[in-house]
């Protein structure tokens, strides 16, 4: 791997949750080298076969998109969970999401069989209706996605 290639991440403010049972990994602060925050860590886990996207802060569509790329190259986990907790998706907008949506239809073979959980705060459900409506519209053959308000009801779900 060329030095170019490679991104040192400094970790602060590490928490680790027990999630039914499982330890749970979530950074609420990371930043580049560049010392520039970064607003979505993706964690796999290899057991679960499942990447979770912990969201700590605001969100653009781009930022979305590139970590969906990133999941996509290569051989992606069957199961995925985004975390929005802690997130704000307020500057995305449902044309936004749709353009999110067709990325996702276009690679989603290759999780056949897949579950996506969307987690976010009841408060930011009840204020993203819009948004919603756009997130309903993606429809992936032999992959599942759904959305919750509980981190632990969304785990339930993708290991049944």
């Amino acid at each position: 791997m060329g030095q170019k290639d490679a991104q040192e991440k400094t970790f602060s403010n590490i928490q680790i949750l027990n999630m039914c049972g499982l330890p749970f990994l979530k950074l609420i602060f990371v930043t580049n080298t560049k010392g520039e925050a970064e607003m979505i860590q993706p964690h796999f886990d290899e057991k679960l076969n499942l990447t979770t996207f912990v969201v700590s802060d605001r969100v653009t569509a781009a930022e979305i998109e590139e970590q969906v790329k990133t999941l996509y190259r290569g051989k992606p986990s069957l199961h995925a969970m985004w975390d929005f907790t802690e997130g704000d998706v307020s500057v995305l907008s449902p044309a936004d999401i749709s353009g999110i949506a067709q990325f996702v239809k276009t690679a989603s073979h290759s999780r056949s069989g897949g579950r996506t959980a969307l987690v976010f705060p009841t408060t930011m459900l009840t204020e993203m209706a819009p948004l919603l409506e756009s997130i309903s519209e993606i429809e992936v053959p032999d992959a599942k996605i759904k959305i919750f308000n509980d981190l632990g009801a969304a785990l339930t779900w993708i290991k049944a």
